[in-house]
């Protein structure tokens, strides 16, 4: 994260900037985007899509759908960290992968979130997803998932490892940004 950023995101904390006022709009570069569940609301997903939440996750935020563009990095440790963040363990035996065609959502609105690490190219719309567009591409069941966070691990495989150091300096996340996403 640049300096930019980081004064963005700590006057946001401050409440100088509203969290809309810090939004970056984004548009994928990509025809694909994925997203994950747990197998508690699959069903639901299935007849109705995916709606805009705001139901704390990771961290609390308004109303909406979180997604991530890059569907092999860091799924299993994505659904081990929101897994061990659950309130209905106990009920989860297994998360989707769901792969979103963002090319049968034309009209979408997205957003860089802010919290996105490499590992987990993320991004989130406030505009539902209608069950069309969503097709589950993996199931993960709670027993693989890793013990340990997100932020805790290196990359999970060889390939996405050489595409970090193919990114070079962390000094400006800005610039591999841009690879993924055009703004």
């Amino acid at each position: 994260m640049n300096l930019h950023e980081n004064i963005h995101r700590i006057k946001t904390v401050m409440g100088i900037l509203t969290e809309e006022q810090n939004e970056k709009e984004v548009y994928p570069s990509t025809s694909k985007a994925y997203h994950l569940t747990p197998d508690i609301y699959i069903d639901g997903i299935k007849k109705n899509g995916l709606t805009p939440k705001s139901e704390s996750k990771l961290s609390s935020h308004p109303e909406r759908i979180y997604l991530y563009l890059n569907p092999e990095s860091s799924y299993k440790k994505l659904a081990s960290d929101l897994w061990n963040s659950s309130k209905h363990k106990e009920n989860i035996k297994n998360y989707y992968v769901l792969e979103i065609d963002l090319n049968q959502i034309p009209r979408h609105t997205f957003y860089q979130d802010p919290e996105s690490l490499l590992g987990y190219i993320g991004i989130y719309t406030k505009q539902g997803i209608p069950s069309s567009a969503i097709h589950v591409v993996k199931t993960i069941p709670v027993q693989d998932l890793p013990s340990s966070s997100v932020l805790d691990d290196e990359p999970e495989d060889e390939e996405f490892g050489k595409v970090m150091q193919s990114f070079g300096d962390d000094s400006d996340d800005t610039n591999k940004w841009d690879e993924i996403i055009k703004r």
